[in-house]
């Protein structure tokens, strides 16, 4: 019977311990970029630029749909993939905030605020303990368990999130204030339909024309792509050509008239603010402890589907991402700067 010392140095003597082997495991970044192919360059270019672009309204929505300052959109959209693209294996997983896990947050916020719970703390100890989750989950190797995910799972998920984001920005969408879309799909469609004559056709003819310049964008892509390679790059880059068109159309339209035509954010809090310990008394952990478990669950069931669903095509690869994301950045730091602070 072998006993368990003369074990570990079988296993220690049959692995060779190579220390550029470890370097190269947890940073894969140093495996992959120097066999990257540069035929991807300008796709992948385009596709960080746009996704650079897009990032900074994207953000500003889901700190919308969290219920929380709209800042926090902004300090959560790059962290994630500028450290993913040194960490990360894979490059169909989209790394940072998400649409349903944000709706999650503020529907549990909206619960906590209920109490008398300050809303930043219980957000930013749910992300503390949802990170430290997943953190042992990765150290403890468990992700096999989520093979056992069949993929009808995935898929009603990744429908049922549709559905549920779909209709969770009608208010918006129709310009209708302080028509609160969250919570079950009933008494979302009893919210907005009762809120309709708040419509603000400004506002909606806004988001309409945006949809539309979208479609046709994408239409004349696929059309007329053979005449010359930028025409599909315009359908590719589509949607940070709508976002820089109407963001010009917001800022002068709000020279023009400043009585609000066209329903904008305002002003967005410069700065970031100062590193704090999240709160840790026992009281304040049995609030929030068991929606950051259901949080983990949310945010691996959005990010599952989302890479079956991407790996399927082509995707920028994590330097790329990391690069957009610095891009959406330093857009914040020039908005700061100018105090251009009426995003679309």
């Amino acid at each position: 019977m072998i006993q368990v010392p003369d074990f570990i140095q079988e296993i220690t003597e049959a692995r060779e311990i190579n220390f550029g082997n470890i370097v190269k495991r947890h940073f894969p970044i140093l495996s992959w970029a120097p066999h990257y192919n540069k035929k991807w360059l300008i796709g992948d270019l385009i596709a960080g630029i746009t996704i650079g672009i897009l990032i900074v309204p994207q953000a500003l929505a889901y700190a919308q749909l969290a219920t929380i300052p709209l800042q926090y959109g902004l300090y959560s959209c790059f962290v994630g993939t500028a450290l993913y693209c040194l960490f990360g294996t894979a490059k169909d997983i989209s790394i940072g905030p998400s649409a349903v896990l944000s709706l999650y947050v503020g529907i549990t916020l909206d619960t906590l605020v209920s109490r008398g719970l300050d809303p930043i703390e219980c957000v930013v100890t749910m992300t503390f303990f949802m990170g430290c989750i997943l953190i042992c989950l990765g150290l403890l190797k468990l992700g096999i368990i989520l093979d056992l995910i069949s993929i009808p799972v995935t898929k009603g998920f990744t429908a049922g999130a549709a559905v549920t984001i779909f209709f969770s920005q009608i208010p918006s969408l129709l310009g209708i204030s302080g028509a609160k879309a969250q919570g079950p799909l009933a008494d979302v469609l009893k919210v907005i339909i009762n809120a309709l004559n708040r419509t603000r056709w400004q506002d909606a003819l806004v988001g309409f024309s945006g949809i539309a310049m979208m479609i046709i964008l994408k239409s004349l892509s696929n059309r007329f792509s053979y005449i010359h390679p930028a025409v599909k790059m315009v359908g590719i880059g589509r949607s940070a050509i709508v976002v820089i068109v109407y963001i010009l159309i917001a800022f002068i339209v709000s020279k023009v008239q400043e009585n609000g035509a066209i329903t904008v954010l305002g002003k967005i809090p410069e700065g970031f603010p100062k590193p704090s310990i999240p709160r840790l008394n026992s009281g304040f952990i049995s609030e929030v402890l068991t929606p950051s478990i259901v949080g983990v669950l949310v945010a691996i069931m959005e990010h599952i589907s989302g890479s079956r669903t991407y790996g399927k095509c082509s995707s920028p690869c994590p330097f790329i991402l990391f690069a957009s994301h610095l891009i959406a950045f330093i857009l914040h730091l020039w908005i700061d700067l100018t105090n251009l602070h009426n995003p679309l």
